[in-house]
């Protein structure tokens, strides 16, 4: 049976934080619960960020799925069966700090497509709020579907938006 990978790329929109509601936050962790419920993946790939990013790592090690968090220092990092946050590789060959969190978005996509050349089953989750004011997880989605991987694109409600964006 083929190994699953699941890329995970999702607004920080949804957060409270950064624009969202409570509503909006619910909605895409519900979201993330019943895609990762229903698909079971055997690993979780995501930039890090706040908001779907991170809450894909939290459902993935209440399940005991392993993930891996790709961060603009260029490391992919995970936590091991101690929750000790660990260095696994590095994904950007060059030292110093990277120069855009597309450059990662990118380093994400290859990933996934490397992946999927060595016989893995790969897919492609994004959550988008439609105020968001940066547009990273559509540039995400938007190189996934270029590499011709399976994508799933699944935009918050606008009325669950914050009250700045009605």
């Amino acid at each position: 049976m083929k190994r699953t990978l699941l890329l995970v790329t999702g607004s920080r929109s949804v957060c409270v934080s950064h624009g969202g509601t409570k509503r909006s936050f619910g909605w895409a962790l519900d979201t993330l619960k019943r895609h990762i419920l229903n698909g079971r993946p055997d690993l979780i790939i995501n930039g890090g960020a706040e908001g779907p990013d991170r809450m894909s790592a939290n459902i993935a090690g209440s399940l005991g799925i392993e993930w891996h968090k790709y961060l603009l220092d260029g490391w992919i990092y995970t936590v091991d069966s101690m929750d000790s946050v660990l260095r696994v590789a590095r994904w950007r060959d060059a030292e110093g700090p990277v120069v855009s969190p597309l450059e990662r978005n990118r380093a994400l996509v290859a990933a996934s497509v490397k992946a999927r050349n060595e016989g893995w089953q790969v897919h492609v989750l994004g959550l988008v709020a439609p105020w968001a004011k940066t547009h990273g997880s559509d540039h995400t989605i938007a190189q996934a579907k270029h590499a011709g991987l399976e994508v799933t694109r699944i935009e918050c409600p606008m009325d669950y938006a914050g009250a700045s964006h009605g």
